[in-house]
């Protein structure tokens, strides 16, 4: 069943093209700063980081490799969408909203994990 459209869009889309570039970039900055934070607590509980090559850099340069590791990754994807956002804004307010998603799926998986360690 497709969501109800109105002239043309969906009743979603004036709502996720309201916030600007810059809004959503540092929205991505500040849940991948909560994915670092809820990494290194979890690192320090004795649970595994799940991205082989982040548990990798993590085991190879300690805390400090990490930071570096995750900040690279947030430069890199904000770098590619503000490339894409000069030429296709459209495509780059979605590529955001994609990444805010996944991060924030990360952040409650990492919540979840947190709270059964815990508790």
């Amino acid at each position: 069943m497709e969501a109800a459209r109105t002239n043309g869009q969906y009743f979603w889309s004036s709502w996720m093209r309201g916030l600007s570039f810059g809004q959503l970039a540092w929205t991505f900055i500040l849940l991948s700063l909560a994915d670092l934070m809820a990494t290194v607590q979890l690192l320090d509980y004795g649970i595994a980081e799940g991205n082989p090559l982040a548990n990798a850099t993590y085991l190879l340069s300690g805390p400090d490799g990490l930071i570096v590791y995750k900040a690279f990754l947030v430069t890199l994807i904000l770098g590619l969408t503000w490339v894409i956002h000069r030429k296709r804004p459209a495509l780059a307010i979605n590529l955001l909203w994609a990444s805010l998603l996944l991060m924030a799926v990360i952040a409650l998986r990492h919540l979840a994990i947190i709270w059964y360690v815990v508790t």
